[in-house]
């Protein structure tokens, strides 16, 4: 018998795995980047915050 599993992710693997991450979310908090791309980080990111993943949203959305 298969079961399903929800892998929690965000978008690390879209902006170049967990050091990117972090670099997002420093981003977020601080409003610099380190790397001097902040204008295009900032058009990546969209409307996109770090603390906006919503679980128990994904979970009712995952079990129907």
């Amino acid at each position: 018998r298969r079961q399903r599993q929800m892998c929690i992710r965000d978008r690390a693997e879209d902006c170049g795995g967990l050091p990117g991450y972090e670099r997002a979310v420093e981003f977020r908090r601080a409003g610099n980047d380190p790397w001097g791309e902040g204008a295009d980080l900032a058009e990546f990111l969209g409307d996109w915050q770090p603390d906006g993943f919503d679980l128990a949203q994904a979970k009712a959305a995952f079990d129907r």
